[in-house]
């Protein structure tokens, strides 16, 4: 399977953009951070349909395979507007990491209202 690259710009692939959409469209479960000290990230739990997102019609019929096959995502916006997507096809990896993130970026807001 290849999924196909993005080129150059904000993300790494294109099925990128489709739980980066979601995001902009409010349709994600839980976020945190923010893109000037943490990273942004969203959490996107449930099926990553591409039906009606600008731009999927772009996608390959193995970029929608791996979609179809993933349970959900987590997104990261950094300050210069790089998006990175985490894709999982397991709830419990996709629960774990995304406390780890969270416990991340509490820290480090923690560590940053300290200084």
């Amino acid at each position: 399977m290849s999924l196909t690259p993005y080129g150059p710009g904000k993300f790494n692939l294109l099925v990128d953009t489709i739980p980066h959409a979601y995001t902009m469209e409010g349709a994600h479960d839980d976020e945190t951070g923010d893109c000037e000290t943490t990273g942004w990230f969203g959490l996107v739990k449930g099926k990553l349909d591409p039906t009606g997102i600008d731009g999927s019609d772009k996608l390959s019929a193995d970029d929608r395979a791996f979609l179809a096959r993933m349970i959900g995502a987590i997104v990261c916006e950094d300050s210069q507007g790089f998006v990175s997507v985490d894709y999982y096809d397991r709830e419990e990896d996709m629960r774990e990491e995304w406390e780890r993130i969270v416990n991340g970026v509490s820290r480090k807001l923690a560590e940053d209202a300290n200084t």
